[in-house]
Parts: C-alpha cells; sequence; structure tokens
C-alpha cells in the first residue's frame, strides 16, 4: 500500500523508533519492536528497532501471527523511512483514533476488538480484521457491511503490560 495518513483524531502519544538503515517503511504501517527472533528472519534487524510488521518472523500460522503482531506493536508509522536514508528514526503514535483498512468488507460492532490482519505466512503492514484473540484496538464508530474503512482506538499491548 502506498503511504497514508489513517489518523483521524485523539491524543497520537508520539514516540521516536530506530529503524535499521535497510528497512522500508511507509506511512501508516504497523510498527513491531524487532525482538531476538525476528532477527533470524532478516540478519539486517536490529533487536529492539522497529520495523512493519510484515518483517516478523512467522509464528506458524494466522493466529500465532496476529498475537505476534499484538504482542510486539508499537504503534502506527506517521513518517516514512525509505532505504539507505540518513536519519534512521521515524515518528510513530502509540495511541488515537485511526481509521484502517478492513481486510474484507462487513460489518463490525461499536465496541468490537479489532486485530492485524494476517496469514499463515506473517501479518500485514496496514490491514486489520475484527476480532478478540489478539487485539490492536476497538472500533469506535458503527461501520456497515460495506466499504472498508473502520475507526479504530489503537491500544498496542507493549504499552499496556503490567510488570507483575
Amino acid at each position: 500500500m502506498a503511504n497514508g495518513y489513517y489518523y483521524r483524531w485523539g491524543d497520537q502519544e508520539l514516540i521516536v523508533v530506530p529503524v535499521d538503515d535497510t528497512t522500508v517503511v511507509e506511512i501508516g504501517d504497523f510498527i513491531i519492536k524487532v525482538s531476538a527472533g525476528d532477527t533470524a528472519d532478516d540478519s539486517t534487524l536490529t533487536t529492539g528497532y522497529g520495523a512493519p510488521a510484515d518483517y516478523m518472523v512467522d509464528g506458524g500460522d494466522a493466529a500465532a501471527n496476529r498475537e505476534l503482531g499484538a504482542d510486539q506493536l508499537l504503534g502506527i508509522a506517521m513518517s516514512a523511512h525509505l532505504s539507505g536514508a540518513e536519519n534512521d528514526n521515524i515518528i510513530v503514535a502509540t495511541a488515537g483514533v485511526f481509521e484502517l483498512i478492513q481486510q474484507t468488507a462487513a460489518a463490525i460492532e461499536l465496541g468490537a476488538e479489532i486485530e492485524i490482519y494476517a496469514d499463515a505466512t506473517g501479518c500485514s503492514n496496514q490491514l486489520i480484521v475484527a476480532g478478540s484473540t489478539s487485539p490492536i484496538g476497538h472500533c469506535v464508530e458503527l461501520k456497515a457491511a460495506t466499504g472498508t474503512g473502520v475507526m479504530v482506538k489503537l491500544i498496542p499491548q507493549l504499552f499496556n503490560q503490567s510488570s507483575d
């Protein structure tokens, strides 16, 4: 998908996230925190840096990929990064309401939980589906069965985990 500015309203809570110089990021991409396991998939990745969700190591099936994506989600890219760019930081929104693109048109109720779309090989960088197993946010505006734009309040789990 091309760079898309999906932010609509609410507090963004922006953070600065480092990315490797070979990482390509588009505005609107789901940004995950690279874990030690992800570096096995791409030797250019640095643990603790950010990368689009499709850079993540395949968890084995769609459900596992959605769970990994939700667990490692930092937020949504508000700036782009080209391979070889001099500045290796991007701006990421960790909160706010975004008009995200649903994989297929379907009705979604107000308050329904939303997940990153994933298949058996990995996560999408910008697509979502309704689902409550590995949520990244909630639908904040009733969505009809037609069209694919869904208003979602982003709630990255990485920032909501307790330190018990």
